[in-house]
């Protein structure tokens, strides 16, 4: 059974935004727990609603307002006559800044948003929108590119052993109690070209090296399966060398998995760069959901940065 209490779902209105919160609505109903649909209207589109209506009366941003909740009124009400737990709110500000700091304000056990996209244009700024919202959000993200309303089947896992990853598994298990779990850890061997040049390696030495720490992932990633308790007809480990990005987005189709689960820490300057050329390329690439978890100082949602 579900522990979360509370989902908070941010639709912009549109269309596909519909999809989205049918997703939404699917985990609410599935985990019996409530959900949040939120709207954020930006400043200035009320400016420029006020300018396209060429109008200086002081109730125009009232009078759109009042008709984006009367919208959401509807919604709450079909999710209520639907069984679910739901209430529907409208703020405004910036998008990215609101849906992450509403996020956090509410402890949300899940926040939903979409990256779907209708054409070349639009995938360009998907990652960067994303991106902005898992900035400010320090709760378990979920990014969602397939709108169908499907239970996960296999979840891939990214590790880098500075997680607290039995918090991690858990929140998986939450949203995909009886999806398949793929572990699996990528490495890249630092300097491995000028440690060659200058130590003189040969290729046995550089091959014993690799192998070192293949096995040592190795081992790393079944002790946790181990403390896990993962049962290893639903469970396999990955292990391999190379770039993160080309690995997940690999192994992740091989295995078939409808989940990808991405790690970021806190919000300094390089860990956002690191995690903008990462998970923006990821977000923008792949077909598959991605659940982004943030490990803060004094949280008890812990990650890594990949």
């Amino acid at each position: 059974m579900s522990s979360f209490k509370q989902i908070l779902c941010a639709i912009d209105l549109s269309q596909p935004s519909e999809k989205l919160l049918q997703k939404a609505k699917y985990f609410a109903q599935d985990a019996n727990t409530a959900l949040t649909v939120l709207h954020v209207v930006e400043d200035n589109q009320l400016s420029f609603l006020q300018f396209m209506i060429n109008t200086e009366a002081d109730n125009t941003e009232q009078i759109a307002i009042a008709k984006l909740n009367a919208e959401l009124l509807d919604i709450t009400n079909t999710l209520l006559d639907e069984g679910v737990k739901a209430n529907a709110i409208t703020v405004t500000g910036k998008v990215s800044e609101s849906i992450g700091n509403f996020a956090n304000e509410i402890g949300a056990d899940l926040l939903l948003i979409g990256a779907y996209n209708h054409n070349k244009l639009e995938k360009i700024f998907l990652g960067s929108t994303a991106l902005k919202i898992l900035r400010y959000s320090v709760r378990p993200t979920l990014v969602i590119k397939n709108t169908s309303p499907t239970t996960y089947q296999r979840v891939f896992i990214a590790v880098d052993f500075s997680q607290d990853i039995n918090t991690i598994i858990s929140i998986v298990k939450n949203i995909a109690p009886d999806a398949e779990l793929v572990l699996a850890h990528f490495y890249d061997i630092t300097f491995e070209g000028i440690l060659n040049h200058y130590a003189e390696l040969d290729d046995n030495q550089l091959m014993s090296y690799r192998t070192e720490i293949r096995e040592n992932a190795l081992k790393q990633l079944e002790s946790i399966a181990d403390a896990a308790h993962l049962d290893p007809l639903q469970s396999s480990i990955v292990v391999a060398q190379g770039s993160a990005v080309e690995k997940i987005l690999f192994f992740a189709d091989d295995y078939e998995c409808d989940l990808l689960v991405l790690g970021k820490h806190g919000k300094s300057l390089t860990e956002a760069l690191v995690l903008g050329s990462v998970t923006n390329e990821i977000i923008n690439t792949c077909t598959q959901d991605i659940l982004v978890i943030t490990h803060q100082e004094n949280q008890s949602l812990t990650s890594s940065l990949l």
